[in-house]
């Protein structure tokens, strides 16, 4: 394989440029992490509560082999659309293509970093930026803008379908004017990063998000594939509570808690992998369908999944790149 192309020679390179990335990353942290915090224990200590007040009523549980292996399959397709989507921001803001092999290797491996803490997956996937032909202060912004985009898409999936099949209803913390204002928000997120040109912005905003200036921070790409990521996450929730032993109508309102639960775990930004907070809000939104202990466990079943699913995603392209002594293109 040919060598990556080098990046280009502009302010993506400059070591101040890479800092003033991570300093903004840690400004913003630093200022949501009590009120997210706060909102996380009290919708947490929530959640307990129900659990307490519903278990005596809770039927025993029982799993179905066949339905939970299934949902795996869905994570699997998600891992893989999630880590195109990210390589999308990386080439409309390097101006180039870079090695994919290469760089869905990256993306695959910061996954698990980022159980070992917040800042593991950043690291790991800035530290790896030269092999991919471009620099950490690129990497970095790509992140930044990844991840708005990811919530954004996933916050109008989960919640336009959490508020279409009703489940939004047994969230009563979130089922206020904030489910309102978190879906236009999200709405507002992704016209203004997909749609509108990078000239647009204001000149401080240029200065720091670089890229192509008659062009929008990121391609299309980059959400489709991150739409079809968040309604595979759907329907591995409708599966899960199928192997759980809810009829139809309860499936296919699980579909919708699980984007929004999933959403809601990456906002609580004290936990690793918002350990914690999606397991709260599954819980809460499932109560209704399957009972407190079979709700517990659902929460805890597709954790399960969805680690187990990273974990052979990754695995896979380890194997191809050593099989076939390149890295695996997707």
């Amino acid at each position: 394989m040919d060598a990556p192309p080098a990046p280009p020679p502009d302010s993506a390179t400059d070591p101040s440029a890479e800092g003033a990335t991570h300093s903004g990353m840690s400004r913003l942290k630093r200022t949501l992490r009590p009120a997210l915090l706060i909102i996380a224990l009290a919708f947490v200590g929530y959640t307990g509560w129900q659990l307490a007040l519903r278990w005596r009523e809770s039927r025993s549980v029982h799993v179905e082999p066949f339905a939970l292996s299934l949902s795996l399959l869905p994570l699997l397709a998600a891992t893989i659309f999630q880590a195109r989507a990210w390589v999308f921001v990386v080439e409309r803001l390097a101006g180039h293509q870079v090695p994919r092999g290469k760089a869905l290797t990256l993306y695959f491996d910061s996954l698990l970093a980022r159980y070992a803490g917040k800042l593991g997956l950043p690291a790991l996937r800035m530290a790896g930026a030269s092999s991919i032909g471009t620099s950490a202060g690129l990497v970095g912004i790509s992140i930044i803008l990844e991840m708005l985009s990811w919530v954004a898409v996933g916050g109008t999936v989960g919640f336009g379908l959490s508020w279409a099949t009703g489940s939004l209803g047994r969230l009563p913390i979130l089922h206020t004017w904030l489910a309102s204002c978190a879906l236009g928000g999200s709405l507002l997120v992704l016209f203004s990063i997909s749609l509108i040109p990078l000239k647009r912005y204001p000149k401080a905003a240029q200065r720091s998000l670089r890229g192509q200036a008659d062009l929008p921070l990121i391609s299309w790409h980059t959400p489709f594939n991150q739409l079809w990521y968040w309604l595979a996450w759907a329907g591995h929730g409708a599966l899960i509570a199928r192997a759980l032993g809810a009829d139809g109508a309860g499936a296919i309102q699980a579909a919708g808690l699980f984007p929004l639960a999933t959403v809601a775990g990456f906002m609580v930004l004290v936990t690793p992998g918002g350990l914690g907070m999606r397991e709260a809000v599954l819980a809460l939104g499932l109560i209704p369908a399957l009972g407190g202990s079979a709700a517990v466990v659902a929460a805890i079943l597709s954790r399960i999944c969805s680690f187990l699913a990273e974990i052979l995603v990754w695995g896979w392209a380890r194997l191809a790149s050593l099989r076939e002594g390149r890295p695996l293109d997707l």
